[in-house]
């Protein structure tokens, strides 16, 4: 039988909740967050057939978001915010950091969600849809 990694994941929380998945953050506090996450991805277009681009530092930051883009059956694109973006990357959701929001340009068409460590997301004014 073969399983997608959100249906594995989802085992190994309902298994064992409690247990360290990173360093402060356990299998079910990494489940919760990862969840508001994709709500907020999916209300800005994230799901199969879209990308969702990311620049986080944090390692914990990561993870939620790359739980998260994987719940909503997006495509995860990690980019490096020093680097020039390719034209042909096309996300409708950049999910960045503090220091990638200072970096990277606009996007047209993309919501762009900045994180404060392993914060919730919050939209930045006049950006994206």
């Amino acid at each position: 039988m073969r399983q997608d990694v959100a249906s594995l994941f989802a085992a190994q929380v309902a298994r064992a909740p409690g247990a360290l998945a990173l360093e402060g953050l356990d299998y079910a506090e990494l489940d919760a967050r990862s969840d508001l996450l994709a709500h907020a991805l999916i209300e800005h277009r994230a799901g199969p057939g879209s990308c969702v681009l990311t620049a986080l530092s944090s390692p914990a930051g990561f993870a939620v978001a790359a739980m998260a883009v994987v719940k909503t059956g997006a495509a995860l694109v990690p980019v490096d915010p020093a680097l020039d973006l390719a034209e042909s990357l096309h996300p409708v959701v950049l999910l960045l950091d503090e220091t990638a929001d200072l970096l990277l340009p606009a996007v047209p068409g993309a919501a762009r969600l900045v994180r404060e460590d392993m914060g919730p997301a919050r939209r930045r004014p006049g950006t994206g849809r």
